[in-house]
């Protein structure tokens, strides 16, 4: 199977066109705890609205979309009615266990002017080589504005396949935040068809990777409506295997920017390593929900003795 082909290819010799994988058929829906927000409306199955009808193309493309939905397993749909400005984010934990191919599917259609946040957090607490696929398809009517925030530490013995792709109609933006701190291999696809005038996408990606774990990544804004506009942007540093190389290359293990000095009351997710004899610690402090939509005090990457 093919997937995040490139919606405009470069020379054969580079070999980026395109990434073939042989991924494991889903086998289970992935189980996760859920914190439904009132006004948020839920039903078995893709969203209904005055977009139901159309199709949409995800980032990791057809072949994949064809492969999840011969697997058998009906999204979970969710309805903002119109005007409706929802508050509190809609909450999804996955704890991802054991060594089955798991799957989560997800529809969002939001009518004129409906707002709502998601926030999407992947993590296991085991070493099994499980794999995981997450998909998000979304439909935004006339003004309507939906953000995701997706924050994932797996394991590095976990595959992980993240797909989303959308329509985004006249005054309509989508926001998409993505923080990759795990898994061996990553698999990172998103497709917005700005298909409205003045429609928008707003997409930032932060990665902290090992040397030996893989994220492919394709990110396409197909720009179809007058004065649509889209700003994506990708920051990380993948950990190098010597101290000495570290320091060569001035790798610090961070991104800047700042968190406060305590990780109370906040995520926080914390790994050691030893180096050359030097043992340096990897700590990423996440401040809360808020403080992420609002660019601060985000995270936090340092290395010490």
């Amino acid at each position: 199977m093919k997937i995040n082909r490139l919606p405009a290819p470069t020379w054969n010799r580079l070999k980026v066109n395109a990434t073939e994988v042989n991924a494991v058929r889903p086998n289970k829906a992935a189980g996760y705890e859920e914190k439904l927000p009132e006004g948020v409306d839920k039903i078995h199955g893709r969203g209904i609205g005055p977009l139901s009808d159309v199709t949409i193309k995800t980032g990791l493309g057809e072949e994949f979309d064809k492969f999840i939905e011969d697997a058998g397993f009906k999204p979970e749909g969710y309805v903002v009615s119109d005007e409706e400005k929802i508050e509190t984010p809609l909450y999804q934990t996955f704890d991802v266990k054991g060594n089955d191919a798991s799957v989560a599917l997800f529809d969002y259609s939001l009518s004129d002017n409906a707002e709502l946040t998601v926030i999407q957090i992947v993590k296991d607490e085991d070493n099994e080589s499980g794999v995981f696929f997450v998909q998000n398809k979304y439909r935004l009517s006339k003004g309507a504005k939906l953000t995701i925030v997706q924050i994932q530490t797996l394991s590095e013995s976990k595959e992980f396949y993240n797909d989303i792709g959308g329509y985004v109609s006249d005054d309509a933006s989508f926001n998409l935040i993505q923080i990759v701190l795990g898994a061996k291999n990553n698999y990172y696809g998103a497709n917005a068809c700005l298909a409205g005038k003045n429609s928008a996408l707003n997409l930032a990606v932060a990665y902290s990777l090992k040397n030996d774990e893989l994220l492919d990544m394709n990110y396409v804004a197909d720009h179809n409506g007058k004065n649509s506009e889209s700003d994506i942007k990708a920051n990380g540093v993948k950990q190098c295997a010597k101290k000495d190389e570290c320091i060569n290359n001035n790798y610090k293990y961070f991104i800047e920017m700042e968190c406060r000095e305590s990780c109370d009351g906040y995520y926080k997710y914390e790994t050691s390593e030893e180096i050359d004899g030097t043992l340096y610690t990897f700590i990423k402090c996440f401040g809360e929900i808020d403080d992420i939509l609002a660019d601060d005090e985000e995270i936090l990457f340092y290395n010490g003795k």
